[in-house]
């Protein structure tokens, strides 16, 4: 259980901004990161809690952990994330929110097994969305070429839709690390690059929001 100084801790993203749109990056507190793992590790096996078939990835181990979450301490500091990310990336959302104004509609964790991967894609339906990393174990020795790019196994990549060169890269590549938390807006196209040691681990947590203020 979280102490009650670490719930008054607030939690804030730095921009990064490798093209137009900005992408937050912060760090969950040790703690805070054990808590958010527990919720994911104790859902792992529950079949009736698979979302295959409503995500894109082609991962086994997509499960929804949207309730448990929402009754966690844990979802404090990843709305707060949100709402660090949304107040201060002015070049997407010019006005300023609070807790009220965004509402989580769907978290879920994917536990990636070898030669798993999400395929590139958005969140259309939703503004901001949250990618936490309770759990990261990889060996990056190996790398694999795609599209003429050398990208590490569990890489998060960010793509920019413009391939104009006056605009500069139009892609983004990340090795996230555990505890990591990336907030991007829901229209920022990104996808994963697979894992290959039987001993790797990567476990990420997905938190869609919709600004709902009025």
């Amino acid at each position: 259980m979280l102490s009650i100084f670490l719930q008054r801790e607030v939690l804030l993203v730095q921009l990064v901004k490798p093209f137009g749109p900005e992408i937050g990056v912060s760090d969950l507190h040790p703690d805070v990161n054990a808590d958010l793992l527990s919720i994911c590790l104790a859902l792992e096996e529950d079949q009736s809690r698979r979302m295959n078939d409503l995500l894109v990835g082609f991962i086994e181990k997509e499960y929804d952990i949207t309730e448990e979450l929402s009754n966690s301490p844990v979802m404090m500091y990843i709305e707060q994330a949100a709402l660090s990310f949304i107040n201060n990336a002015k070049s997407i959302y010019p006005v300023t929110f609070s807790r009220y104004d965004i509402r989580c509609t769907a978290a879920w964790c994917n536990i990636q097994q070898v030669g798993e991967y999400n395929p590139i894609h958005n969140h259309p339906s939703d503004d901001i969305v949250c990618v936490l990393f309770p759990l990261v174990d990889i060996v990056t020795d190996a790398k694999y070429n795609r599209n003429v790019r050398d990208e590490l196994p569990g890489s998060l990549i960010f793509h920019s839709p413009s391939n104009d060169p006056r605009f500069g890269t139009s892609s983004y590549t990340v090795l996230p690390e555990t505890g990591q938390v990336y907030v991007f807006s829901g229209a920022l196209q990104h996808y994963t690059s697979p894992i290959y040691g039987e001993d790797d681990t990567r476990i990420s947590v997905s938190c869609n929001f919709k600004i709902v203020r009025k």
